[in-house]
């Protein structure tokens, strides 16, 4: 019996970042869309990509936001995708039809990403409340902020934390679920992240939450902060 797809697990995440379906310019800058209009329900979202595609009342929106099209349309394009793969790659990948990439793509721009800008925002508060039991006396000099969506797509890296004295980007904060933690580090999107966190130039402190939005391993987390911030005051 043919399994049908279960969130962004399995072969079509590697199909997905090996053509490049979810880069921004064939989709959406989805964190930027949901910091600026809020949107707290699935629907709601799901009709906001769908408003900012070409043709969509809210093209021209102040949000700035332009979509590529409809969750539908990016199910399109990663079944291509998938049908590419297949006759390039691997005739005997693991069988996959258009209601698997559709079930991929909201999960990757609907589901996921309204319960990872709760987590972010969430972890921005949390980092800076470790900022001002950290720092309690000059606690202001530092603060955490949610990163660019440039950050994201090109760094892996969600929160910024900066120096106001300087106005310097000192390291990033990377929110993950605790699935991901379980990753092998061989695995190809744990490697990708990796390679973009390279890229970032700076330390980029990980941290994981559970299935009920809990950050575990609390203690680790604190002390991964305090080595990069002593890191970044170190070489300043």
């Amino acid at each position: 019996m043919k399994r049908r797809q279960v969130g962004t697990k399995g072969i079509l995440n590697h199909i997905c970042e090996k053509y490049g379906v979810n880069q921004k310019r064939k989709t959406v800058a989805i964190q930027d869309l949901i910091r600026y209009h809020k949107p707290k329900q699935q629907a709601e979202l799901i009709a906001l990509i769908a408003s900012h595609a070409e043709g969509g009342q809210h093209r021209n929106c102040d949000c700035g936001c332009k979509s590529a099209g409809t969750i539908n349309d990016f199910a399109d394009n990663l079944f291509a995708a998938y049908v590419r793969f297949t006759e390039e790659c691997d005739a005997n990948a693991e069988s996959k039809d258009w209601t698997d990439c559709y079930i991929f793509m909201k999960h990757l721009f609907v589901v996921g990403s309204l319960r990872g800008n709760d987590m972010e925002n969430k972890m921005v508060r949390v980092v800076n409340l470790f900022l001002n039991t950290y720092y309690n006396i000059h606690s202001e000099l530092y603060v955490a902020k949610l990163a660019t969506a440039t950050h994201d797509f090109n760094y892996s890296v969600d929160i910024s934390l900066f120096d106001t004295t300087t106005g310097d980007e000192m390291f990033g904060v990377q929110v993950k679920p605790l699935t991901y933690k379980n990753f092998k580090s061989s695995h190809h999107v744990v490697k990708q992240n990796l390679r973009k966190n390279e890229a970032y130039g700076k330390d980029v402190v990980y941290i994981y939450y559970d299935k009920n939005n809990n950050i575990v391993d609390a203690a680790e987390v604190s002390n991964s902060l305090a080595d990069s911030l002593q890191k970044y005051l170190d070489n300043k």
